[in-house]
């Protein structure tokens, strides 16, 4: 399961602190092939990552989830970013969420424990 996110959605980086002093976006080749799986290209994964509203952000692992809709057919897609790098904003991995862990595509359901 996903670590559960920290903060309110008041203190979610915002898309310009993300790609503040970084000069490229990199599309891992596991997002990639995620993405392949799903019927999603590498251009709408940057699509996504230029357009799309961040959800969650993960800051002892220095990700963010981004979702948005995918262009053809408004079908929501995740994509989490990884900001280790100083220079470098990484594509980590690219899904369609699943009604099963989401109630909409932008509300998490959190298990019981």
């Amino acid at each position: 399961m996903a670590e559960k996110p920290t903060g309110s959605p008041g203190e979610l980086p915002y898309r310009q602190d993300i790609f503040a002093g970084r000069y490229t976006l990199r599309v891992s080749d596991h997002a990639l092939r995620e993405g392949h799986k799903e019927g999603i290209r590498g251009k709408d994964i940057v699509y996504i990552v230029m357009t799309g509203e961040i959800l969650e952000r993960y800051p002892k692992r220095r990700r963010i989830l981004m979702c948005g809709k995918y262009r053809s057919t408004n079908l929501p897609i995740h994509v989490v970013c990884d900001y280790t790098d100083l220079d470098e904003l990484v594509v980590a991995t690219v899904y369609i969420p699943s009604r099963e862990n989401w109630s909409s595509y932008r509300r998490r359901r959190w298990a019981a424990h």
